[in-house]
């Protein structure tokens, strides 16, 4: 009875890193994206309302990125 429940722990807790892993990389990009767009529309001159456009998207994509993950995350520690 020990080793499967200790294989299921294990199981449970590389893909929980394998998540976090997942997560931190994912978020990376997004933040990437943005700001070469963000950096590109300032070198152009006066686009601040296009650029307080792609902060606002940014947040709400990286807000979606969250919800996922604690969902994700939730679905692995509840299995």
């Amino acid at each position: 009875h020990y080793p499967l429940r200790r294989q299921r722990q294990m199981c449970i807790r590389d893909r929980i890193q394998l998540l976090k892993k997942e997560f931190k990389f994912n978020k990376s990009e997004i933040k990437k994206r943005y700001r070469s767009r963000i950096e590109d529309l300032k070198k152009s001159g006066n686009n601040s309302g296009m650029i307080k456009q792609l902060k606002s998207e940014k947040k709400m994509e990286l807000g979606n990125l969250k919800k996922d993950f604690k969902y994700e995350l939730s679905k692995i520690k509840n299995s």
